[in-house]
């Protein structure tokens, strides 16, 4: 017998005439909220692989009559992933159902699928909880076991690059100003110039204040002078 189980003895107020009101949990609880910048998709297979392959690299020169120059494409290893399932589960005695006066026990199926949002967003946000973590968990790891965020990545041509501060500027005037720079000096496996652009700046709720601080004011915050916060034209992006 499960140790959860809800037995009527246990719950002979539900059973009973004379409440006024029965209050259950029913306070707005957070929806999922990852899906502005996090992709979901339906597994197909409990084991899934990735695979990447390179372009080509940047075109050189040729003289007149000289031999084309030849170039090759990269393979990466593969990254598998295994995934994860969860469950929850209630365990109710028919006469606890069948004898409930005030609706106790029907809408828990509605509290298993607020259980579930939770799951998928404390799973969802893991990712960026252990993007700095050279030591996370595997799946948090590129193919290569490094970090998601990091200031040298390896790239398949032998060269590196980065897609984090070297100083940590963190939640700053400055922090999202370095940061949209290097985003958009970002390169591909090849050394080649990819088009990149910030749109979504996400911050815990600490933080958000001074995220909308330094995002939506006309001149730069914390200064005793008139400069222009050169920011502005970052206004559209969205903060989470």
């Amino acid at each position: 017998m499960s140790t959860a189980l809800h037995q009527f003895s246990g719950w002979t107020t539900a059973f009973e005439h004379g409440l006024t009101n029965v209050y259950r949990g029913e306070l707005r609880l957070r929806k999922i909220e990852y899906t502005p910048w996090l992709m979901e998709k339906k597994a197909k297979r409990w084991y899934q692989t990735d695979w990447e392959v390179t372009g080509v690299g940047q075109m050189p020169e040729k003289d007149i009559g000289a031999a084309i120059s030849t170039d090759r494409i990269y393979q990466s290893d593969k990254k598998t992933f295994t995934l994860t399932a969860y469950a929850l589960g209630l365990v109710i005695q028919y006469e606890a159902i069948r004898w409930d006066l005030y609706g106790v026990f029907p809408r828990l199926a509605k509290q298993l699928a607020r259980s579930a949002t939770d799951r998928y967003n404390i799973v969802g946000y893991g990712i960026l909880n252990e993007a700095f973590n050279g030591s996370a968990d595997t799946k948090y790891l590129t193919h290569k076991s490094e970090a998601i965020c990091t200031s040298s990545h390896s790239r398949l041509d032998g060269g590196t690059w980065s897609n984090q501060l070297a100083n940590n500027d963190g939640l700053t005037y400055e922090g999202i100003q370095n940061g949209c720079i290097l985003m958009e000096k970002q390169v591909n496996e090849r050394g080649r110039y990819i088009q990149m652009r910030a749109a979504l700046l996400i911050t815990s709720t600490d933080q958000k204040w001074i995220a909308k601080t330094i995002l939506n004011t006309t001149l730069r915050p914390g200064t005793a002078n008139n400069d222009t916060n050169t920011l502005d034209d970052m206004r559209r992006m969205k903060i989470e």
